[in-house]
């Protein structure tokens, strides 16, 4: 029967088959199978998604069946909630969350309006709906931070002021703390709002754990972004009216503005006895406020210039005096901290502005926005700004700053701090201030120095990365002889000078004559092209005390990328991944075939599938524990640059040597924010992750996926799914739920891993950072020489505990042995004689271990394919659309096959 509804069976089909532990039945599975034209539409109401994954009717609906299963026990905050919750065009969404859904809540900080507490919430906030489990998929559990303000009991204006303030500045995307949630504390019965956990917290104590990377070049960055989500705030036509640098929160480097309270409209109409209440950190707090004026966008702007003298001090203004009327009498008269003696005229020049006691003097916020942007890409390395002479003369001054600021003492001032200075928000009662002028002495003091005349322009640029050899005098070099050389290709010359010109290491790409190669042979191919070996006569470049130079005659690999792939912008896009994430030396061209070629570092050892087949009874777990954390790591410096690989499986892990590796075949590998889902499905089928199958973009999510199957091949030396076909049915079946068997023999903690890169739900997946840090702990023989030098009987519980498996073994003399077989109810399995003769010595270590020589003694199937390939979306739906069809007709020819058996029988 034909599909009309891009399904994969029929919509009047009434069979209710189970669902499977990590998969969907068959009519769930044809529901879900996204293709490109469908991935972006509901499943319910075949509409396209308001967002990503996000359907704003169908989920509004289903926010209002809920209604009536919870309640918070006051109306405004069940009216704000809901209205949320209906309205939400993502997945930033306020819920009412149950106290008891939190777990170790623990005391953080106390400020003026209230107390903040650390605490796990169970099942963490809402990320999409689930078609299969017909329920919401969330985070799981996750750090976040409860605040419940002074009383809050009794609901005030500011609670939800607060709340309504950080969903509208989070619905825009702005610089503001992610809010999740209200809950309630059953003993105390106040109400608490429920934040992202923010690991590196307020600016203050950023600074003060990290004094000496916090670089001028880095507080600058910091500006920006503060000077950002200050301009947001008034974009919106919102007053901060308490802007302190300890409401400026860091994130990841990142600085985002939180405690949103007292923020609100000008103008906006007080409630009764709050129009003169003055609240705030006094140093922080405008003089005109103080006197008794209205709070205005000017005003938070006298904030950010405090907030800019603090940080550039590291020192909290009036730390040395009593925070009372004297010194709200002395702000009024023009006293201001004192500005750093190192900072550069162009930044003092901003402080002035921002602290003047005029507020019409005061910068607006949207032109410090623009200002820091402009100072802070042209102080990057990888600026595409062209400075005048002013600024030049200005980048130098700043530059010569810092190296004054890496000289100053901020921490005697520090010392010596008032025991009445406070720096935490509260209400400022000040009466018979004076009208607030401006000082007539200058209280910066400014430095007298000269800028030496070897400072030039270009100093940060000019770091001598390379013994005498700067990078502008290598890119000189290199401009030098662009004539010399041509590859007949206008795209891959372009490329290849531009990314010469932006090289801080000796082997940069170049364009490699094919006659400087010889003894080009095949080695292998592989989904998108061929693999040859060769001898690159030349050498590569590479550099000594004083010169570069040619390291001779060297063996190197040659890619050539399949005949229909022409020189195009994707191919380019490969040749930029392999030049950041591996040793790419060149392209070259072969005159016979005028197919290029990238000449690359060769791998002695091959790829990690063929290495295993060959060698896996000789390697210790040592070795492939050091091999998976190789892997890792540079699959860590992939995603931490923000590109997803695409294709990782064995034949695309090549090793340097026993337990060193590193990725290859970068012919799907893609920024992020440039990955897309395409007509055809490409990769190696027990390696691709069930969402990609579905027709979801490639993500690093989809990468974790497939190394955990390279871990699991690696730690089994078998391939995955080998005993079978790699067709349509395995496709459902990995959909369905189907993984690799548990590896029996591998450590506990190692299975635990693989299957959590394995879960169904790519949000779910460990990040590769966190497999990394868990391999790097396992990797013993490295890494815990404390306890394997342990000869104790608990030294060895916990080196078995944590590193050995059910089929290995670790002792270090007789005694070791015996000790063990002691405690062998406390241990785990005796280990035979028979065992222990599979053991070799390891000399490096004093250990004698090796796993177990337990491999399937089965041939692999005809049609188990391992090199890349690429399936056409289109026809990959309709032979899946027959598979279901048939396993469906099989399922009510065996059900009927059985009532006939028992109507015959009975």
């Amino acid at each position: 029967m034909e599909n009309n509804n891009n399904t994969f069976i029929n919509d009047d089909d009434d069979d209710k088959d189970s669902i499977s532990t990590d998969g969907g039945s068959d009519k769930e599975l044809g529901m879900l199978w996204e293709t490109p034209e469908t991935i972006n539409i509901c499943q319910e109401c075949k509409q396209e998604y308001t967002n990503f994954s996000w359907c704003h009717p169908c989920n509004s609906k289903r926010f209002k069946n809920n209604f009536k299963n919870w309640t918070s026990n006051n109306k405004n905050i069940d009216k704000l909630i809901q209205d949320n919750q209906i309205n939400a065009k993502t997945s930033n969404i306020l819920e009412w969350i149950p106290y008891e859904k939190f777990q170790d809540i623990t005391y953080l900080d106390k400020g003026g309006f209230g107390i903040v507490y650390k605490a796990t919430w169970i099942d963490g906030h809402i990320i999409l709906y689930d078609y299969i489990f017909k329920d919401w998929d969330r985070f799981g559990k996750e750090t976040v931070v409860l605040k419940s303000l002074n009383n809050s009991k009794d609901i005030s204006s500011s609670f939800l002021r607060e709340i309504q303030n950080n969903v509208k500045m989070l619905e825009l995307g702005k610089c503001v703390i992610n809010i999740l949630g209200i809950t309630q504390n059953p003993n105390t019965q106040d109400y608490m709002i429920v934040f992202g956990w923010v690991k590196d917290g307020s600016l203050r104590k950023f600074m003060n754990r990290n004094p000496k990377t916090f670089t001028l070049k880095r507080k600058i960055k910091i500006f920006s972004a503060i000077a950002n989500g200050l301009a947001s705030l008034h974009e919106n036509n919102l007053l901060h009216k308490d802007f302190h640098i300890g409401n400026i929160l860091i994130s990841q480097g990142q600085a985002m503005i939180s405690d949103l309270g007292l923020c609100q409209p000008p103008n906006e109409e007080y409630k009764e006895g709050e129009k003169n209440k003055v609240y705030g950190v006094l140093p922080y707090v405008a003089p005109e406020v103080l006197k008794g004026k209205e709070y205005s966008k000017a005003s938070d702007i006298y904030g950010f210039g405090i907030i800019m003298i603090e940080v550039l001090s590291e020192v909290p203004p009036y730390n040395n005096q009593a925070h009372n009327s004297e010194l709200a009498f002395e702000i009024c008269k023009g006293v201001r901290p004192q500005i750093p003696r190192e900072t550069p005229q162009v930044l003092k020049e901003i402080i002035l502005k921002c602290i003047d006691s005029n507020p019409e003097n005061r910068p607006i916020a949207k032109e410090l926005k623009e200002i820091f942007h402009h100072w802070k890409e042209l102080l990057s390395k990888n600026t595409k700004i062209i400075p005048n002479d002013e600024e030049k003369l200005i980048i130098k001054n700043i530059r010569y700053a810092q190296k004054l600021f890496k000289n100053s003492n901020p921490q005697s001032e520090k010392q010596n701090s008032h025991p009445q200075a406070y720096y935490t928000s509260r209400l400022l009662n000040f009466n018979n201030l004076p009208e607030p002028e401006n000082v007539t002495q200058d209280f910066s003091e400014p430095l007298e120095y000269t800028i030496p005349d070897d400072v030039e322009y270009e100093e940060e640029k000019c770091i001598l990365e390379l013994p005498r050899i700067c990078n502008n005098c290598l890119h000189e070099i290199l401009k030098d002889k662009f004539s010399s050389w041509g590859s007949g290709n206008e795209l891959i010359d372009r490329f290849i000078r531009k990314t010469q010109l932006s090289t801080s290491y000796e082997r940069y790409p170049e364009w490699v004559p094919y006659s400087s190669l010889s003894q080009v042979k095949q080695i292998g191919e592989g989904g998108f092209g061929t693999v040859f070996s060769a001898i690159w006569n030349w050498g590569i470049k590479t550099t000594n005390l004083s010169k570069h130079y040619r390291t001779g005659p060297c063996k190197v690999a040659l890619k050539k990328l399949k005949g229909e792939m022409k020189i195009t912008e994707a191919f380019l896009s490969e040749v930029q991944a392999q030049f950041d994430f591996c040793h790419l030396y060149g392209i070259t061209q072969d005159p016979s075939s005028l197919d290029y070629m990238f000449v690359m570092r060769f791998a002695p050892q091959g790829d990690l599938r063929r290495y295993l087949l060959q060698n896996f009874d000789k390697i210790s777990l040592a070795s492939k524990l050091g091999i998976a954390q190789t892997i890792c790591a540079e699959l860590e410096k992939i995603h931490a640059k923000g590109w997803v690989h695409g294709d990782l499986h064995c034949g695309n892990i090549l090793l340097l040597n026993e337990e060193n590796a590193f990725i290859s075949d970068f012919g799907l590998c893609r920024p992020v924010d440039e990955v897309e889902s395409k007509e055809a499905l490409y990769g190696v089928i027990p390696n691709i992750a069930p969402e990609i199958i579905r027709g979801h973009p490639r993500s690093q999510a989809g990468d974790i996926y497939g190394l955990g199957i390279i871990l699991w091949e690696l730690v089994c030396g078998v391939v995955a799914f080998a005993d079978r076909s790699h067709d349509v049915r395995l496709i459902v079946d990995i959909f369905d739920g189907l993984r690799p068997q548990t590896c029996h023999f591998a450590p506990p903690v190692y299975n635990d891993l693989l299957e959590r890169c394995w879960i169904r739900d790519p949000s779910k997946r460990p990040s590769i950072k966190e497999i990394l840090e868990s391999i790097e702990l396992w990797c013993f023989h490295r890494k815990q020489n404390d306890v394997m030098n342990n000869n104790s009987i608990e030294g060895h519980k916990l080196f078995r505990s944590h590193y050995m498996s059910k089929g290995g073994i670790c002792v270090k003399n007789k005694f070791c042995i015996d000790t063990i077989h002691d405690e062998n109810d406390r241990f785990g399995n005796e280990f035979d004689d028979t065992i222990r003769d599979q053991f070799v010595n390891s000399q490096n270590a004093g250990y004698i271990y090796i796993l177990m020589k337990w491999r399937p003694n089965k041939p692999i199937h005809l049609e188990a394919v391992y090199t890349s390939r690429s399936f056409s979306y289109k026809s990959l739906q309709e032979e899946i659309n027959i598979f279901l069809s048939q396993r469906k007709s099989n399922r009510k020819s065996n059900q009927s096959s059985i009532v006939m058996g028992n109507i015959c029988t009975g």
